[in-house]
């Protein structure tokens, strides 16, 4: 009788200070978790709710570690489920043009294997929040762009 190896159970999740980190320590052999997401932040069940825009990168790494990151974007208040934020579809575009950059750069570090999907973190564990080094936003636009490379019109 053969046993396949089974993977080990997820035991520990950790979290970087940056995306830049969080890259040195994956393997580029491996999956790669990306996505952009939004979380209730304010009491669910509330008339009014906020929501936070981030976007998650993560791997499962040896010995049933998850190392993740965590990015602020942005966030959206909702009243009774309909925005009330007046630019929350501009803010939604933000979230995912930031993604769009951050997979960008993914696949640019060798990371060939990115995929659009979340790895569920228990309710007791809380992410801690990181930066993405590379990434400035334009306070005027509300664009995001790169630090590391130019700019080609047309491109984001």
């Amino acid at each position: 009788m053969t046993r396949s190896k089974q993977p080990a159970p997820i035991q520990h999740f950790v979290g970087f200070t940056s995306l830049e980190g969080l890259a040195q320590v994956m393997d580029r052999r491996k999956p790669v978790y990306a996505t952009a997401t939004s979380e209730v932040i304010s009491v669910p069940g509330a008339p009014m709710e906020t929501r936070a825009l981030a976007i998650v990168v993560s791997q499962i790494g040896g010995g049933g570690v998850v190392n993740m990151l965590k990015f602020p974007v942005g966030w959206i208040q909702y009243v009774n489920g309909t925005p009330w934020t007046r630019d929350a579809d501009a803010r939604q575009a933000e979230a995912i043009q930031v993604y769009r950059h951050v997979v960008a750069w993914l696949r640019e570090q060798g990371f060939s294997k990115v995929l659009d999907a979340l790895i569920a973190v228990p309710r007791d564990v809380v992410m801690s929040e990181g930066d993405i080094r590379f990434l400035q936003r334009d306070e005027a636009t509300g664009r995001w762009t790169r630090t590391d490379k130019p700019e080609q019109p047309g491109k984001e």
